[in-house]
């Protein structure tokens, strides 16, 4: 159980550092950012890709928990494991 509340701990911070800090001006992944934007216009793909916390936070979760837990799989445990990066994120939303 231990294993899931880091891997959901470690999703968050990759999420809120890669989509708040590491794409600003003058960061290391500037160019990335100016990058996406000029050559996606459309916005819901822009969202999951960069410039939504809780997209990218969301589709980072989906697919870390099914690549960590594929001998394993629980849906239940799927569903809560999304949940709860996405509660967490919210929570950094609100205290920020």
């Amino acid at each position: 159980m231990l294993e899931f509340f880091l891997s959901v701990f470690f999703v968050v911070v990759t999420a809120v550092v890669y989509t708040e800090v590491l794409i600003n001006p003058g960061m290391i992944l500037d160019w990335w950012d100016r990058f996406l934007h000029k050559h996606i216009k459309k916005e819901w793909i822009l969202k999951p890709l960069i410039d939504c916390v809780y997209c990218f936070g969301g589709q980072l979760a989906l697919w870390t928990y099914l690549v960590m837990y594929y001998n394993q799989y629980n849906f239940v445990l799927h569903v809560c494991f999304i949940m709860s990066v996405l509660f967490i994120i919210n929570l950094y939303k609100q205290w920020n």
